[in-house]
């Protein structure tokens, strides 16, 4: 009994921690100041919450009720939520195995180069310190790449390539709120944002697999087991993706790319406590 309530107490309180890590990170985005977006990011975040509740709430409500057309609308959604959700998982997973994105293209017109995504993470985290902001990331200073009056045909080779160094920049971390949040938080403000977050995934990681025992009857199990795997998933690729292991597939969970949490994340989890309602009762 003291087992199975420390367990659902951890996989209850990192998945709140999951969340609030979301929204540190999104305040933590608008403190640097490069793209304000922070009240629509809260307004999509209750709508994720709100749709994680709901199906929390439903699952509890109609697992209790035994009328024909209530089992028969359980079954009918559940097998739709879990055909989807085996979907994205086995899509992502071809993804990450075939390192699609990986490789990504940069440029204004009068060039064209490519780059490696993961290379470029390790680049950058190699200047990270663990607390406060990295190392100098450009070889060449601001002023040469922003100053220049001259066209870009005419422009020197050291002036050209520091253009270049802020174009690559830019393809690959440019959408910083969402995929790759964790290694641009962790120049700007520290090491310490990769390695908390990596705690919360395995804090969540332990809570989970020691409520999954936990759990009575193999219908509950089951839905459980495959919801978990794909949220699982979501949170190790992201894990691993922010040291440079792995290209960033999936978005980093509650950032802001709300249809992503929307159905790939927030359904899954209202699912997983639904489930375990009457385990908890």
């Amino acid at each position: 009994m003291i087992g199975k309530s420390i367990s659902q107490k951890i996989f209850f309180w990192s998945t709140v921690l999951l969340i609030l890590f979301g929204v540190l990170g999104q305040i933590l985005s608008e403190m640097m100041g490069y793209s304000l977006q922070l009240t629509n990011y809260l307004i999509c975040m209750l709508l994720v919450i709100f749709a994680g509740y709901s199906v929390f709430w439903l699952t509890k409500f109609l697992r209790k009720k035994q009328e024909k057309i209530l089992q028969w609308l359980i079954k009918t959604a559940g097998i739709i939520l879990l055909i989807w959700t085996i979907l994205m998982t086995v899509i992502c997973s071809w993804y990450q195995i075939e390192e699609v994105g990986d490789i990504i293209y940069y440029g204004n017109g009068w060039y064209l180069s490519i780059t490696e995504q993961t290379e470029e993470v390790k680049y950058l985290i190699s200047k990270c310190h663990f607390i406060g902001k990295g190392d100098t990331y450009y070889n060449y200073p601001d002023e040469m790449a922003l100053t220049s009056e001259s066209s870009e045909y005419e422009q020197d080779e050291k002036v050209s390539a520091a253009v270049q160094e802020r174009d690559k920049a830019e393809a690959v971390f440019g959408n910083f709120r969402m995929d790759l949040l964790l290694p641009v938080l962790s120049y700007q403000y520290g090491l310490w944002m990769n390695y908390l977050y990596v705690f919360i995934v395995l804090a969540w990681s332990i809570g989970a697999v020691g409520t999954f025992f936990n759990i009575q009857g193999r219908i509950k199990r089951f839905f459980y087991i495959i919801c978990g795997i794909e949220v699982l998933f979501i949170l190790g690729s992201v894990a691993a993706g922010s040291f440079g292991m792995i290209p960033f597939i999936v978005s980093h969970p509650f950032a802001t790319d709300w249809l992503f949490n929307l159905v790939c994340l927030s359904p899954q989890l209202g699912i997983m406590f639904g489930v375990l309602e009457k385990e908890t009762e």
